[in-house]
């Protein structure tokens, strides 16, 4: 005879998408509820995709009125980085005028005498 099956409620359908919606990790929920986690992505599969997607949006929007609408440098900056791929990183060139590379060059600093 085998296990009884685990029976969701309205209520833990609630607490799981609103955990999961804020960062709780799903082994963090399965031990809440004391089931595997195999038994949590059976039982609650929906309230796990659609927490995260919800709360996505919800933080995708919330970064947009603050790019847009305020104006947020911090906000647009990190929009322009993660969604427009853009960069401030600079490319360097490593090679001589004629193609060759900079390689194994040892440069040394020659520290001027005090009285010059």
């Amino acid at each position: 005879m085998g296990a009884n099956p685990y029976t969701p409620t309205d209520t833990s359908r609630r607490w799981v998408k609103a955990h999961y919606s804020m960062g709780a990790t799903q082994p963090e929920i399965a031990q809440a509820l004391g089931i595997d986690e195999k038994t949590l992505r059976k039982c609650f599969r929906e309230e796990l995709d659609q927490g995260l997607l919800e709360t996505n949006h919800a933080v995708a929007g919330a970064l947009y009125e603050k790019a847009t609408i305020d104006k947020d440098t911090s906000a647009i900056i990190w929009w322009e980085k993660t969604r427009a791929g853009k960069s401030d990183k600079v490319a360097v060139d490593n090679r001589f005028p004629d193609g060759h590379p900079m390689e194994n060059l040892n440069f040394s600093v020659i520290k001027p005498k005090a009285d010059e």
